[in-house]
């Protein structure tokens, strides 16, 4: 069964079951579901069915099904509920998810429920809600598995015990001194393999990677990917560890990052799925700026149409092929400006990457500009015109199909030094590979027309 009819199928089941009162096997429903599939499948419900199947989950499933959901639906979720009965519920979840979604609630509500909630708990999430949410200290969580430097893998060993249930991850052992200090590292596997009566300071690596918690997130997703890590301790400034970001921590950032650049490359509203549920107005006006380069790139066309029609009028041939150069150019640009965005994102660990793919996109667009100079001279030549126009237009279609892709893959570069993501300006690069592609064009032809391979007459 498809992935989309299961979550269908699993939505109408419970809206009957909810319907005709029969609550206790909704519930069995919920369940028995993965917190993924009962998170959307609320989502799909009706307001006051959502929150009727949300209460009759137990506050560990609630937590599960809270960290899966849209971040509207969680703090609505949520907000119906009585405070008691909702701090239960947060104080089940992982520090860095409960200060998410208290941050996304009113202030006053969010303070009720951190008044309700066990100290420990309230603490963790007050000091997680201080940081900035893109940054490392807003995605760690503080729930970690850390031992004392003094003890013995044995020791080590019987105390993980007690202190993994309680952990978020619990792969890596962080190894700190009596004032919280990280020392070292070491991991389960290690731990198993070693001698019981090992000092765990002998055996733990002590070459540490880490980030602080001012840290943007985007730095940090980066630090997880370059070294291969499952997760990435956090240091204050003392050196005490305050928290960890986990890999799975890193697949958030980089789906927020990559829903961004997807939403600001077409003009739509960025909001974690709050765009697609945007206003008429709203969308309209997130979406002017690319009608606009659209139409600026236009009238400049037109324009340089209308600068060299005494020129290029007599061979009309030049005009007809004007479409199939911008649908050339405007793929060969278009893909240029991706490959070489995506070596810009703030997520890849290679800082030469970007280097990489413009010197390999220089490369392509020399055969492609080639290719597309000898389809053109080949349509002009079996169409009819005259052999040394078909070359002038062979030409001019290989110049400007080159010129459009050096402003596919100079586009993201700049886009990038200027502190943005290179494909959130997508639509920018497009319009002004068009208006390069079409300059060239027109130029290279008429000049070629009128000097360069022989002064044709019409």
């Amino acid at each position: 069964m498809a992935e989309g009819d299961k979550g269908e199928t699993l939505t109408q089941q419970l809206a009957e079951l909810l319907s005709a009162g029969r609550t206790a096997e909704a519930a069995q429903l919920l369940a028995v579901s993965h917190p993924v599939d009962a998170a959307a499948t609320l989502e799909d419900l009706p307001e006051e069915m959502r929150q009727t199947a949300f209460a009759l989950l137990s506050d560990e499933r609630a937590g599960e099904v809270l960290d899966e959901a849209d971040d509207e639906v969680a703090s609505e979720l949520v907000s119906a509920l009585t405070t008691e009965r909702a701090s239960d519920i947060v104080e089940e979840m992982p520090s860095d998810e409960a200060a998410d979604l208290l941050a996304d609630l009113p202030e006053e509500r969010a303070e009720e429920l951190l008044s309700a909630m066990e100290a420990d708990d309230a603490a963790r999430a007050r000091e997680l809600l201080q940081y900035d949410e893109t940054s490392a200290g807003g995605q760690m969580a503080s729930e970690f598995v850390a031992v004392p430097e003094d003890l013995t893998v044995g020791e080590v060993t019987e105390r993980l015990r007690e202190l993994i249930p309680k952990a978020e991850f619990a792969y890596y052992v962080y190894v700190v001194d009596a004032e919280g200090h990280l020392r070292g590292v070491t991991s389960l596997r290690e731990l198993l393999t070693a001698e019981p009566q090992q000092p765990v300071s002998e055996m733990m690596r002590r070459d540490l990677i880490w980030v602080s918690p001012e840290v943007d997130q985007e730095e940090a997703a980066r630090v997880v990917a370059r070294y291969d890590l499952l997760a990435v301790p956090v240091l204050a400034a003392d050196g005490r560890m305050v928290g960890m970001i986990t890999v799975d921590d890193v697949a958030e950032v980089m789906e927020e990052e990559a829903e961004e650049d997807v939403h600001q490359m077409w003009g739509a509203e960025v909001g974690g799925g709050k765009s697609l549920r945007e206003a008429p107005l709203k969308a309209l006006l997130s979406r002017t700026p690319s009608l606009a380069a659209g139409l600026a790139a236009g009238l400049v066309g037109a324009a340089l149409v209308r600068m060299y029609d005494e020129v290029l009028a007599p061979q009309l041939i030049v005009a007809l092929l004007v479409p199939l150069l911008l649908l050339v150019t405007g793929a060969t640009s278009s893909q240029a400006t991706s490959s070489v965005a995506r070596a810009t994102l703030p997520l890849v660990a290679d800082p030469a990457e970007p280097w990489r793919s413009v010197s390999r996109e220089m490369k392509v667009a020399v055969v492609l500009s080639a290719i597309a100079g000898a389809c053109a001279l080949a349509a002009a030549a079996i169409w009819g015109g005259p052999l040394a126009v078909a070359w002038a237009i062979g030409i001019a279609t290989a110049l400007a199909t080159a010129a459009a892709s050096m402003v596919g893959w100079l586009a993201p570069l700049v886009w990038a030094r200027l502190g943005g993501q290179g494909t959130a300006a997508a639509w920018f690069a497009r319009a002004t590979a068009d208006v390069a592609a079409l300059v060239v064009y027109f130029a290279a032809a008429a000049y070629l027309l009128t000097r360069g391979v022989g002064a044709v007459q019409g």
